[in-house]
């Protein structure tokens, strides 16, 4: 009895250890900046005001919460769906940006970058 006593009690010990270590390091097991490289070129290329960058940024993280929704209910499945839904997810997301992020100006060149590009959007 004494055996199984000290096994669970050095089980809740490591247990506890390593849930404070993640804690210490941050880990709450949700990125908080998706794509940040992506976010930080794009503004630098299109040249963002610090208004728009936080739209874009706001958008950037919604679109990446909506796809890991996605992907979490069709991840027990092999399902073309989840393509169709994601496809429509980042066309969304590539209007928005267009429409609501961007100045008209630079709409074009926007436009021209997506031209001829097979993935829509970076890979993580």
């Amino acid at each position: 009895m004494r055996e199984r006593l000290w096994v669970v009690g050095l089980c809740a010990l490591m247990f506890a250890s390593g849930a404070a270590f993640s804690r210490l390091l941050g880990g709450n097991g949700e990125e908080t900046t998706p794509y940040e490289s992506f976010a930080s070129r794009f503004e630098v290329e299109f040249d963002l005001s610090p208004e728009r960058s936080q739209i874009f940024r706001e958008l950037l993280q919604f679109h990446y919460q909506k796809r890991r929704r996605i992907e979490e209910r069709h991840k027990s499945t092999l399902d073309t769906q989840q393509g169709r839904e994601l496809d429509e997810e980042d066309q969304k997301f590539l209007t928005l940006i267009r429409d609501k992020v961007l100045p008209p100006h630079q709409r074009e060149r926007f436009d021209q970058r997506l031209a001829g590009t097979e993935t829509l959007f970076p890979a993580r």
